[in-house]
């Protein structure tokens, strides 16, 4: 599923799809699902495909998403599917999907899904961990510029 993702950012729009029809999401873990159902939307509205949007349209139905935070986004997903299928695929609504793909990457590594009350936390720890390492190698590279001979 993430390499098609790969592929489909360098363009490489074939082979995305190929990749991807090779993933049996019935085999998937519900959270693998979820995934696999923005992928594929991403790659119909991108191809903008009739029978591939109506197929990303039932998968994004048909996939169990308990979290609030990612059931929003499937439905945001839905909707560009809808609109594609409505009006026809455009570059701003492949670019907009390609938007929610990321603004889901980019929160992936602070989510902590785990029964709640709410279905949904923030990994603080975890971003305090990231940030002292980006500091530590920031100062690595600063002593090993300062170490150089000019």
């Amino acid at each position: 599923m993430f390499l098609s993702e790969c592929l489909l950012r360098q363009s490489k729009i074939g082979e995305a799809a190929e990749t991807l029809a090779s993933v049996k999401i019935e085999e998937l873990h519900p959270a693998e699902q979820v995934d696999y159902a923005f992928g594929f939307a991403t790659l119909a509205i991108e191809t903008n495909e009739r029978a591939k949007l109506e197929q990303a349209k039932q998968v994004l139905k048909s996939v169990k998403v308990p979290d609030p935070y990612f059931r929003e986004r499937r439905d945001a997903f839905l909707l560009n599917v809808q609109e594609a299928l409505a009006s026809g695929g455009s570059p701003a609504l492949a670019q907009r999907t390609t938007g929610l793909l990321d603004t889901v990457r980019s929160a992936s590594p602070y989510l902590i899904l785990k029964p709640t009350f709410m279905g949904i936390g923030i990994d603080i720890g975890k971003i305090f961990e990231d940030l002292a390492k980006r500091r530590q190698r920031r100062a690595e590279k600063r002593d090993a510029a300062k170490k150089k001979p000019d």
